[in-house]
């Protein structure tokens, strides 16, 4: 008896087969393709196998909205803040939490625009399992003008990422001239402040005392910047004097790389 069982069960088994239909697989009913075989009762099932790697993949490779690269970051951005604490000294402070494979922070500055960061200080990372954690430096800074300040969190691995930007005012004591970067290679940017309106001279003079530029010109009251082009200079020390509307002499030194 169990024998006649098993042989028609066989032979079912060989028909079925022989009318195309796909055991084994089981897929979501969506993936599922009916089509109706004109001589015969039995329905033929076309099924899709979902192969899980190759979904993952695409899915993985399709474009996103993310500006950086995606996945968790290092650290968690509470608060970054700079205030000026006298005429020589700012105060930059910052708040983080949640932080993961952390070195630490470079902090950068740039004077009078947010274009020349450059990198003053390294913070490192606290290693610490507090719910957040404070960080701060006092940067000698005695630019009269707006300084701008950012952060530049790097990981273990030196991958990276920047805070926000934050200003932090100058000051408006007296008339004075400064240049950044310095040394320089292919532009510097003259930040001229003065107490009123006029006429100013700017002359540019080798190490031995010749003037090699020279440029009048009328500027406002308070903070004026100007960008200089030095790529054609040779490499070197320079001074540059400025004579203000209030008949002051400023002198800067400056190195051409």
């Amino acid at each position: 008896m169990f024998q006649t069982s098993f042989m028609r069960s066989f032979f079912l088994f060989l028909f079925l087969l022989s009318t195309g239909v796909n055991f084994g697989q089981s897929v979501p009913k969506d993936f599922i393709h009916i089509e109706y075989m004109r001589d015969t009762i039995f329905r033929k099932m076309n099924i899709t196998q979902i192969d899980a790697k190759d979904y993952f993949k695409r899915v993985l490779q399709t474009p996103s909205d993310c500006s950086m690269a995606c996945g968790p970051v290092s650290v968690k951005w509470l608060s970054l803040k700079g205030e000026r604490a006298n005429d020589s000294t700012c105060i930059i402070t910052w708040e983080t939490s949640n932080e993961a494979n952390n070195k630490g922070f470079d902090v950068e500055r740039s004077l009078g625009n947010t274009t020349w960061f450059m990198k003053v200080d390294f913070v490192p990372a606290a290693l610490s399992s507090a719910p957040s954690l404070r960080y701060g430096i006092n940067d000698a800074n005695d630019f009269m003008g707006t300084s701008f300040y950012r952060l530049r969190q790097v990981d273990r691995d030196n991958k990276f990422e920047y805070s926000k930007v934050v200003a932090v005012k100058g000051y408006s004591k007296e008339e004075a001239l400064e240049v950044y970067p310095n040394p320089a290679r292919n532009q510097i940017q003259l930040s001229l402040f003065l107490l009123k309106n006029g006429h100013t001279r700017l002359q540019l003079f080798t190490a031995d005392g010749r003037i090699i530029k020279q440029q009048d010109q009328s500027f406002s009251k308070g903070l004026n910047l100007l960008n200089w082009n030095i790529s054609t200079l040779s490499a070197g020390t320079y001074f540059i004097r400025a004579t203000t509307p209030a008949d002051k002499l400023l002198w800067l030194r400056f190195i051409k790389n």
